[in-house]
């Protein structure tokens, strides 16, 4: 802490564009060796590579990261849209399976109640 005082005493509004600047090249290093389905699929370990990774720089200036979260993940195409799309294909799927067997399951219920009325209105009282 007092290396850090030291540091941002007379240039206190640096201390978040510091952080920034550690945080973020962090980040970018990271990024760089993962796919787009690690990063997404595990958002805290990926926070915590990038928390390690700035520790020693944040650390060397006085300064602790208490806590790091990724608030989001995002793209400037449809890549992570594209991702999801045959998991939505897949339970569309399933759906539309499930919505046809119990239209023939009730339609099957309905002839063969009607078979039944038949049947009983034939039948001798």
């Amino acid at each position: 802490m007092r290396l850090a005082a030291q540091r941002f005493l007379s240039q206190q509004e640096e201390v978040e564009a510091f952080t920034q600047e550690v945080l973020a090249g962090a980040l970018r290093s990271i990024v760089g060796g993962l796919t787009v389905e690690q990063i997404i699929r595990d958002r805290a370990a990926f926070a915590q590579r990038v928390a390690d990774e700035s520790e020693n720089s944040l650390t060397g200036q006085g300064l602790i990261l208490d806590t790091f979260q990724i608030q989001d993940v995002t793209d400037d195409g449809t890549c992570l849209a594209d991702l999801g799309r045959p998991g939505s294909a897949r339970i569309s799927q399933t759906a539309r399976i499930a919505e046809a067997n119990a239209r023939q399951g009730a339609e099957q219920a309905s002839t063969a109640a009607e078979q039944e009325i038949a049947i009983a209105q034939r039948a001798p009282p």
